[in-house]
């Protein structure tokens, strides 16, 4: 399917938005910031940034933890 990761588990995949102009209990609007959420709260989290009255900036999305390089040297 058009659109569709394959070879990727929603749960391992995350996601992270750039996030402008969110209102903190309507006394001021602050800076940027970064969200990262699962690839399946991906829409729960870009409707409450907008219920907070943000705008998403930027978006991108890794296929979840890489496990660190291992050295072999002994």
């Amino acid at each position: 399917m058009a659109g569709m990761m394959t070879g990727v588990s929603n749960s391992s995949t995350m996601v992270e938005f750039s996030v402008t102009g969110v209102c903190c209990q309507d006394i001021s609007k602050t800076g940027n910031m970064t969200v990262r959420v699962p690839r399946d709260r991906m829409s729960q989290a870009m409707q409450n940034i907008h219920r907070m009255g943000g705008t998403i900036a930027g978006v991108s999305v890794s296929a979840g933890d890489t496990p660190a390089p291992s050295s072999d040297d002994e």
